[in-house]
C-alpha cells in the first residue's frame, strides 16, 4: 500500500520588525470591530463609540510599529480574553539613550569662572 506523503508545512516567513505585535494588534482590532458591531445593532451607541476609540488607538499604535517608532506598552489596554501585547523587537534591542552631557559654563569674556 502507498502512504501518502506527510504535508510539510511551509516555514513561517522571518517576520517584520514587529511581527508578531502587529499580528496581536490585528487580532484584537478584529475583536473590537466586531464587538462595536454588536453594540450598534442592540442599541448601545456608548459602548459603540468606546470600541471605535479603542480601535482608533490601535490603529495608531499599529503604524508606530510599522514606522519603527517607540511606543508606550503600557497605553495599550487590556483586553478580556487577550494576552499582552508583545513588545516590538526594534523597541527590546534598542540602547538605553546615552544622558546628554551638562552644558559646559557659557565661557564670558572677562568673567573668570567659579
Amino acid at each position: 500500500a502507498v502512504q501518502p506523503a506527510p504535508v510539510q508545512a511551509a516555514a513561517p516567513a522571518p517576520a517584520a520588525a514587529g511581527g508578531d505585535t502587529l499580528g496581536e494588534l490585528h487580532k484584537r482590532m478584529l475583536f473590537l470591530t466586531d464587538a462595536a458591531e454588536k453594540a450598534k445593532v442592540a442599541g448601545n451607541a456608548s459602548k459603540g463609540r468606546r470600541m471605535m476609540r479603542l480601535i482608533e488607538q490601535h490603529q495608531q499604535i499599529v503604524k508606530a510599529v510599522k514606522l519603527r517608532k517607540p511606543i508606550d506598552m503600557s497605553s495599550i489596554p487590556d483586553l478580556p480574553g487577550f494576552e499582552p501585547v508583545p513588545v516590538p523587537d526594534y523597541m527590546r534591542s534598542a540602547p538605553a539613550p546615552a544622558p546628554s552631557a551638562a552644558p559646559a559654563a557659557a565661557a564670558r569674556p572677562g568673567v573668570p569662572p567659579q
